[in-house]
């Protein structure tokens, strides 16, 4: 019997293997590993949290941060987890901030019947997420760390209501379209990238980020894209990176100019030395793809009257304004 008993509270106390706050005067509590007896959060129980406002768990092996877990953080205001081998975590609602990079999540859940979520910053780095179904909510986001994913396609309007959002990087995932269906005004966004990505082009018309200063969209497959007014729509944008893509020249020829118009500089450059280059950064022309056989050549031939008369339009209305505002400096 004494032997029965010793084995069930030695398997009832390893389902949480080190789950204890190091240092329990202080209001962060770092756990150093977490490792239920069967990988699930079912029956695992976190360290007493009354008075913390953050829980960093460094290690262990976890599938899932569930409602459960998330119902135990009490105070907790910051949530940090390493790389557990997370599959799936839920979002509390009241947490200010968390970071759950290095797993293998690719499912996020949200309550459902809770209050407004008060998230500002989310850290999903190196994860599996293939699409940001539910992302709407996190109307507080000031930071969305997304690099490194699996993402394909990408609605805007998941951003629409995140009036705060200063930084957001969705580099590094398998991105082939955006998509706007409605006009996207982000006020306070400043750093925005797209890096490493497999877009060939978008159109940024329905854009409009006063705040926006740096914008990445090099190493994609892009040959031009449509509707930009850098005056109008980015009129902060100082920094710009476009190595690494397929650029049309005429159209980087002409948004190059857009940029050097608006005081806006071109933060990289081209290494390869076998293209054609301008400011440094590669572009090939109609004849080199038709010979290539390229099969987006077509969409350029289509489009490429329109975006010339479209670009001598927002240059003239550029021209009209400076006009305008020399028109009002001789009247002082």
């Amino acid at each position: 019997l004494l032997f029965s008993f010793v084995l069930a509270l030695s398997l009832q106390t390893s389902l949480v293997l080190g789950s204890r706050c190091q240092k329990s005067e202080s209001k962060n509590c770092i756990v150093l590993t977490l490792t239920p007896l069967d990988g699930l959060s079912g029956d695992i129980s976190l360290p007493d949290l009354s008075g913390k406002t953050s829980l960093q768990i460094k290690g262990g092996n976890l599938t899932a941060f569930g409602e459960k877990l998330s119902n135990q953080l009490g105070s907790v205001q910051k949530l940090h987890l390493g790389p557990l081998g997370l599959r799936e975590i839920f979002l509390k609602a009241d947490l200010l901030e968390v970071t759950a990079a290095d797993n293998q999540i690719h499912v996020v859940k949200f309550g459902s019947s809770t209050g407004k979520y008060l998230l500002e910053k989310l850290d999903l780095r190196r994860n599996r997420l293939k699409h940001l179904a539910g992302f709407e909510v996190l109307t507080d986001l000031i930071e969305l760390q997304l690099e490194d994913n699996q993402l394909e396609t990408i609605d805007f309007g998941v951003f629409e209501r995140m009036k705060s959002l200063t930084k957001l990087n969705l580099g590094r995932n398998h991105i082939t379209k955006l998509e706007a269906i409605r006009a996207i005004n982000l006020p306070n966004l400043e750093y925005l990238s797209f890096a490493g990505n497999r877009l060939a082009k978008f159109n940024v018309s329905m854009w409009k980020f006063d705040s926006l200063t740096t914008w990445d969209v090099s190493s994609n497959d892009l040959i031009y894209f449509d509707g930009l007014d850098v005056g109008q729509q980015f009129p902060s944008l100082s920094a710009v990176m476009l190595s690494g893509n397929g650029w049309h020249c005429n159209w980087l020829s002409d948004s190059l100019k857009m940029l050097g118009d608006n005081s806006v500089n071109v933060g990289d450059k081209d290494e390869r030395s076998d293209c054609e280059k301008l400011e440094g950064i590669c572009c090939d022309s109609l004849d080199m793809f038709a010979n290539s056989g390229d099969d987006k050549v077509a969409a350029i031939k289509n489009d490429q009257e329109g975006m010339r008369e479209e670009w001598s339009t927002n240059l003239e209305k550029i021209k009209n304004n400076q006009n305008q505002k020399l028109r009002e400096l001789e009247t002082l």
